[in-house]
């Protein structure tokens, strides 16, 4: 066997029923030359007992048991002990087309991209039923092939953070000091690699498989825990671009992005009490980014004129003082209303 070109990182807590499922999928690959480090984060199920049997089977499967640190303790002892060149994550409750690395690798021998990112299926787990999902939050955002260099990397802020198809360059996040005992460091990941990235490209293929509606999934777990994570997630992030005097604009607008629709989703399920807990944190996301106004404004652009207009007016009130906190208690309850 040639030497591994992708290293697949695996994190891997309480997924016994969802774990071989993955790890079948990742032997199934039509590209052959990879590795599998499936990272066992102290997790109390028969997980470790799955993957030994597969490390037996295939030697490109390596079982590392190690004490639990959180999804982000898993991405820093990988990145920093793998050899190969580029890595992807394949979460294990997920699994990729059969075709996924051959296409990632080859995209990115072709272009010399950093990062290749794709789209993905969802799937749901009451009737299995799949549906295609394009990555690209804001239509007309991108150009799927081409390849976005300099600053314009920054552009693949419209995509899902989400690892899901998502190819980097090992280098990228070498650095990367991820918090431990929190979720959502998925996000650190994206916005870190994309801050180092000389270049970047979106294929609009989807090349992996989402399992949306997993019990304990973290996306849809909205708890004191879950928002508690995702705030510090997000100011360690914006910590780490500072340090390195990051001055991508894309980027910025990115973690706007981040506070405005995936902190303010998070916070219309929360319970009152939940909410009263959380909210001078919930406010000061936003108060972090008023160094960046000018970054961020210049970088709300829509397909369309209306929605344009309509995000502008919003952003203009969450950053004025006055009208910051009136504003998002107006944003949640319009949530509230729609999550209905």
């Amino acid at each position: 066997m040639s030497k591994s070109k992708i290293t697949i990182i695996v994190p891997i807590y309480n997924v016994e029923k969802y774990v071989a499922k993955c790890l079948d999928s990742l032997i199934k690959q039509t590209m052959k030359d990879f590795e599998v480090f499936a990272v066992i984060d102290g997790s109390p199920d028969n997980s470790i007992d799955i993957v030994r049997k597969y490390e037996k089977k295939d030697s490109r499967i390596k079982c590392i048991d190690k004490e639990n640190g959180g999804y982000g303790s898993v991405l820093e002892y990988s990145i920093k002990n793998i050899k190969t060149e580029y890595f992807l994550i394949c979460d294990p409750d997920d699994w990729l087309a059969e075709n996924a690395l051959e296409v990632l690798y080859n995209k990115a021998q072709e272009t010399g991209a950093d990062i290749v990112a794709g789209d993905k299926y969802f799937v749901y787990s009451d009737d299995n039923k799949t549906e295609y999902n394009s990555s690209l939050i804001n239509p007309g955002a991108l150009e799927p092939n081409k390849i976005y260099r300099g600053d314009e990397v920054g552009k693949l802020v419209n995509l899902s953070v989400s690892p899901h198809s998502k190819l980097f360059k090992r280098n990228l996040a070498a650095k990367i000091k991820f918090p431990k005992k929190v979720n959502y460091t998925d996000f650190m990941l994206y916005m870190i690699s994309l801050s180092n990235a000389k270049s970047a490209v979106y294929i609009d293929e989807a090349l992996s498989y989402y399992l949306v509606d997993r019990v304990g999934n973290s996306v849809t777990d909205v708890s004191i825990k879950s928002i508690t994570s995702v705030i510090t997630v997000f100011n360690e992030t914006l910590k780490q671009l500072q340090e390195k005097k990051c001055k991508n604009s894309y980027l910025y607008y990115g973690m706007y992005a981040e506070a405005r629709h995936i902190i303010l989703n998070m916070t219309a399920r929360l319970s009152k009490e939940d909410y009263k807990a959380s909210k001078k944190d919930i406010q000061n996301c936003f108060v972090s980014l008023v160094p960046y106004k000018e970054e961020i404004k210049s970088n709300i652009k829509f397909n369309k004129k209306i929605r344009t207009i309509y995000n502008k007016i919003f952003f203009s009130l969450l950053f004025n003082k006055a009208f910051r906190n009136i504003t998002i208690s107006f944003l949640i309850f319009c949530l509230k209303r729609k999550n209905k």
